[in-house]
């Protein structure tokens, strides 16, 4: 791989925070191209189980302030 960038969005929703992950990387060699896709399909696994453990813990606080709502994953590829 030749370079990786990810950005983190959040923005607020009707029922929390909405928190979208995206990524893109850039392969150094041709010859990576075909194992790609399933690399790919891993970090998106990942991406989730992360995300998922990021709102489990955000809703595991104790309420500090009422105008600060809970925590939803999402994940853009």
């Amino acid at each position: 791989m030749r370079s990786g960038e990810g950005t983190w969005t959040f923005s607020e929703v009707t029922d929390g925070t909405r928190i979208e992950w995206s990524y893109e990387f850039e392969l150094r060699s041709p010859l990576a191209y075909p194992i790609a896709p399933p690399m790919a399909a891993l970090f998106r696994r990942y991406q989730k189980k992360a995300l998922a453990r990021i709102r489990d813990l955000a809703l595991e606080l104790p309420e500090r302030d009422a105008s600060r709502p809970a925590a939803s994953a999402h994940t853009s590829p």
